[in-house]
């Protein structure tokens, strides 16, 4: 729509620019100009006189913490946290290539000569669904809102980019075996509490490590009560396992 050539990358340098237009303003004092190549910014000088100024500062000081996601194993956008110190997000569906996402993000605090990120701070966002037994997590994902999501989404749009590798469990497998039950058994984390807990525990395993765990949302809003109990049911998970 915006006319964005993602494959070379001018988002990731767009995101850096506002991001760093933002930062400015949160951390100045004063009036400054930013002349930037996709856009340029300007804070101007207070008008006491007419009580007008600059004042939306945030609480936060000097801002609140920033996070972005990376989905592709070599994700460039995890590098940019690396670089500027960012909570790095790891999008991801298959657990395989996670340990390659702290590589880059730690190969871009090396570049920037930061001190080494904490996996502490490390995020890592799937989709989850939580039921007294597999096969009733499988029925109400897969016949669900998030089979929905994806059979009529997300699916459809990864294919029309030639990025149904993103969800392979191994790249020799076929573009039209990438269904929605494929990827219900290798990218989702379903099942009964027990299956989900080992699921968790494989993925602290692949990647070495992370902090925090992230739930990815859909509008289950013709199953509200098994979502809440879902959610409710990975709280207990999570808050069971060792630090």
């Amino acid at each position: 729509m915006f006319g964005i050539d993602y494959r070379v990358g001018i988002h990731r340098e767009m995101t850096a620019q506002s991001i760093a237009i933002m930062t400015r303003f949160w951390e100045s004092e004063g009036p400054f100009e930013y002349k930037g190549r996709f856009w340029s910014a300007c804070r101007p000088e207070d008008q006491s006189q007419k009580r007008s100024g600059y004042h939306l500062k945030p609480f936060q000081r000097p801002y609140p913490p920033i996070g972005v996601t990376g989905l592709s194993a070599a994700s460039p956008t995890l590098r940019l946290a690396g670089v500027n110190g960012w909570i790095p997000i790891s999008f991801c569906f298959t657990p395989q290539y996670l340990h390659r996402h702290w590589e880059v993000v730690r190969n871009g605090a090396r570049e920037a000569m930061r001190a080494a990120p904490s996996r502490e701070d490390w995020r890592i966002s799937r989709p989850f669904f939580v039921a007294d037994t597999d096969k009733e997590a499988w029925r109400r994902s897969v016949g669900g809102e998030m089979g929905r999501y994806f059979r009529e989404g997300y699916l459809p749009m990864l294919a029309g980019n030639n990025a149904l590798g993103l969800l392979k469990h191994d790249l020799d497998v076929p573009d039209g075996d990438v269904t929605v039950e494929y990827v219900a058994k290798h990218c989702w984390i379903t099942g009964s509490p027990e299956t989900v807990a080992n699921r968790i525990a494989e993925m602290q395993s692949f990647s070495g490590g992370f902090g925090v765990l992230h739930v990815m949302c859909f509008d289950h809003l013709d199953d509200v009560d098994a979502t809440t109990q879902s959610y409710s049911a990975l709280a207990d998970i999570v808050s069971a396992r060792p630090h």
